[in-house]
């Protein structure tokens, strides 16, 4: 005799084999980034350098480009702040550090003038004049333009996930959505 164990994905009902759940669940943490418009293709969040704008799949990816291309491969301690001693890794570290003391904000928003530290800040801050929202509430559908502020509406919609198989529930913000969906899946559904 031959059984075969399906899993129902929580998000879309979908029948989906237990190996191939962790993919599917992560196709929905690649679509919590969807588009307004249906007819657009769905993108994968990006994280942006701070320093230069470039976007980048993954943190580390991001990471090894700040070392290679703004901070050097070879890390310099000799580099130090000479208003509070910060020891900076290269002289474009330093750079940016010192914004921090002489105020300068060289980035400039082409709607409203306000001046900004770096292009990630005043990149979040267009979202206000563009009305962009790229963060989308997986249970409601409402959207966010701050990731932070879909954090919170998680925090105090008052979501939560209960598993009638080991009587217990949590809020959807304790554990992360996609992750508690998985676990939920996996140990929670008979």
């Amino acid at each position: 005799m031959i059984f075969i164990i399906r899993s129902t994905c929580l998000i879309c009902d979908a029948d989906v084999s237990p190996d191939k759940l962790k993919a599917h669940l992560q196709d929905h943490q690649n679509a919590l980034k969807t588009p307004k418009n249906p007819s657009e293709k769905l993108t994968v969040a990006k994280v942006p350098c701070d320093q230069c704008g470039a976007s980048f799949v993954n943190i580390l990816k991001q990471q090894a480009h700040v070392k290679r291309m703004h901070l050097g491969l070879k890390y310099n301690k000799n580099i130090v702040c000479e208003v509070c001693g910060k020891k900076c890794t290269s002289n474009a570290g330093l750079k940016y550090h010192q914004r921090t003391h002489t105020g300068e904000r060289p980035y400039s928003c082409a709607s409203c003038n306000k001046r900004f530290k770096d292009k990630n800040q005043l990149r979040i801050h267009a979202r206000a004049h563009t009305g962009e929202r790229p963060y989308a509430c997986a249970l409601c559908g409402k959207r966010f333009s701050q990731k932070p502020a879909l954090n919170r509406h998680y925090r105090v919609s008052g979501y939560r996930f209960f598993c009638n198989r080991f009587l217990f529930s949590l809020p959807v913000f304790l554990t992360g959505l996609l992750l508690f969906i998985y676990l939920f899946t996996l140990y929670c559904i008979k």
